[in-house]
């Protein structure tokens, strides 16, 4: 049974909001009855990245990708629904029957709005928030683009989130605590079970440093510098050598040059670290962890309750 079970509303809701310190790297829109929603540029340039990665050896998104390097093409792109339909089964495999995609270079609307309907119904049914959303307030033409960027974050945080299970990961019961049981481990968020699994790599570290978010407790980079330190290969030639830095910025730098060494460079860039972005962040820790869980296997073998 997966630790991470599917995101609920409250759950997705809080990843949704923003800070004034963003505010000079969005842009503003506005929506109907004078709301206003904000799309951050960083999200946008690192999710696109994200499906540049992941889909592009996709014979049939080949005429989609790749998307430009600020992103702002992502949402012409998602008209015709095919990657969003494959974006789902990357979240839960096998959840859309890849036959009934309609495919091709030019889809008339007709077969466009079946391919996004398709997306949204799928997507609810795997667990994610999609109110207010319908084939056509996801066409680009419609200047929604609050909407596609968060159905597309939540696809990302399923991917990055399924493989935090004790079936994949049977070390995760190193991150007990005294008293507690497998069902209380269970019972934890996808975010809170990261927060413990770096505060454990920490103190296996020998770190005094212990975070509780994914946004102020990260800005300085020495956390991440000690993490990677510790679950990098030993042969990975990974260094501390950001500690020695005093600019942020040089430091945060230097940092991601350790975890490009072991391949989990992503999401973030050196800003998105000394901003404290959340969902960035957050991401680039699904990443480490999904890459060099780095946990010791059990000493009993475990048996789950469904």
């Amino acid at each position: 049974m997966d630790l991470c079970q599917s995101l609920q509303s409250e759950d997705v809701a809080k990843t949704f909001r923003t800070s004034k310190q963003h505010d000079k790297n969005a842009e503003k829109i506005q929506g109907a009855m004078g709301a206003q929603h904000m799309v951050l540029n960083e999200e946008q340039v690192a999710f696109s990245d994200w499906i540049n990665t992941n889909l592009i050896s996709d014979k049939d998104v080949e005429h989609l990708l790749r998307l430009n390097e600020t992103g702002s093409d992502l949402y012409e792109k998602m008209d015709d629904g095919i990657l969003l339909c494959k974006m789902i089964n990357l979240a839960a495999p096998e959840t859309i029957d890849e036959r009934v995609i309609n495919k091709g270079q030019k889809l008339s609307i007709f077969k466009q709005h079946e391919n996004l309907t398709l997306a949204i119904n799928s997507a609810k049914a795997i667990g994610c928030v999609v109110v207010g959303i319908d084939s056509h307030s996801l066409n680009s033409g419609q200047g929604k683009k609050w909407l596609v960027l968060g159905l597309v974050w939540q696809l990302i945080k399923m991917y990055l989130f399924k493989q935090i299970s004790i079936s994949n990961v049977p070390g995760l019961v190193n991150l007990l605590r005294d008293g507690e049981e497998l069902a209380d481990l269970m019972k934890l968020s996808p975010e809170q079970l990261l927060l413990r699994w770096v505060n454990h790599q920490l103190e296996k570290a020998g770190s005094s440093r212990r975070i509780k978010n994914f946004h102020e407790d990260i800005k300085d980079s020495e956390v991440y510098t000690e993490l990677i330190a510790q679950i990098a290969p030993k042969d990975a030639g990974v260094n501390k050598n950001a500690l020695g830095k005093k600019e942020l910025l040089d430091r945060a730098e230097t940092m991601l040059d350790q975890a490009e060494k072991i391949k989990s460079r992503a999401f973030v860039t050196p800003k998105d670290v000394v901003r404290g972005q959340e969902r960035l962040n957050l991401a680039f820790v699904a990443n480490l962890f999904n890459n060099h869980p780095g946990l010791d296997p059990p000493k009993e073998n475990i048996i789950i309750d469904i």
